[in-house]
């Protein structure tokens, strides 16, 4: 197991008196570890998928049944991005990710709009009918991105050393939104396995999560006092003593 990983262990193994934050991290850190063992980019998507669903969702039934999966990361991230103090996602982006993110949000094959958009007509590349949504992800992954202004050079209108929580999380948004497209196609059995079709995104994917998720997890960590929500499947000792002596 990577030093990160052992790290993450131990730093969460010294947490106390908050259970159902212990439990959702070690359901977490453990498909990490699995993701760790993997040779095949498809298989690590996977379980760094679930690794990372582990970390964020919410059992429905504490918010009403009411919330998508879609909403219940954007809280997610609305919770994650504050809690950054020292600015690591954004360094994370810009440092080593650069690339692999702007290969998946410029990636019309893991954009949601795309697949509602085709037909049996013959598809119009330059002008189909969420290509404005489409590119619009693209420029609000791009302000986050785009270099600062070196020394000696005049900085533009807007142009900030320090991006603002919104971008962030904007940011994470777009990046997410096409990794849960691409989730599906793996999980749901919509590629190839080892397909040479989706090997950029697949490849791409895999970049993006076996970064963040353990950055994630870290964040979670550093702020244990917060709440994380109601964990789904919990771990609980009345009902299975409970279960034990029924069963007896």
């Amino acid at each position: 197991m990577p030093q990160d990983l052992e790290q993450l262990k131990a730093k969460l193994g010294a947490l106390r008196e908050v259970p159902a934050l212990k439990h959702r991290l070690y359901r977490s850190l453990s498909w990490l570890e699995r993701a760790d063992t993997e040779d095949d980019a498809d298989a690590r998507c996977v379980f760094l998928w679930i690794a990372f669903n582990a970390a964020y969702a919410i059992d429905r039934k504490a918010e009403g049944g009411q919330a998508t999966e879609r909403q219940q990361r954007r809280r997610y991230f609305g919770k994650v991005v504050p809690l950054d103090t020292e600015n690591r996602i954004h360094s994370l982006a810009v440092g080593g990710l650069r690339d692999s993110i702007r290969d998946l949000v410029g990636n019309p094959y893991v954009f949601r709009g795309f697949w509602d958009c085709l037909t049996e007509e013959s598809f119009d590349w330059k002008a189909w009918p969420k290509r404005e949504q489409f590119d619009e992800g693209v420029e609000t992954v791009e302000r986050l991105l785009r270099p600062e202004p070196t020394r000696g050079t005049e900085a533009q209108p807007g142009d900030s050393t320090r991006p603002t929580e919104p971008d962030v999380q904007e940011t994470l948004d777009v990046l997410f939104d096409r990794l849960y497209v691409l989730r599906i196609q793996l999980m749901h059995g919509c590629a190839t396995q080892n397909g040479s079709l989706n090997r950029r995104q697949v490849e791409a994917g895999d970049e993006v999560l076996r970064a963040f998720v353990p950055m994630f997890l870290n964040i979670m960590i550093d702020n244990s006092w917060e709440d994380w929500g109601a964990v789904s499947f919990p771990v609980r000792d009345d009902i299975r003593e409970d279960w034990a002596n029924r069963v007896r």
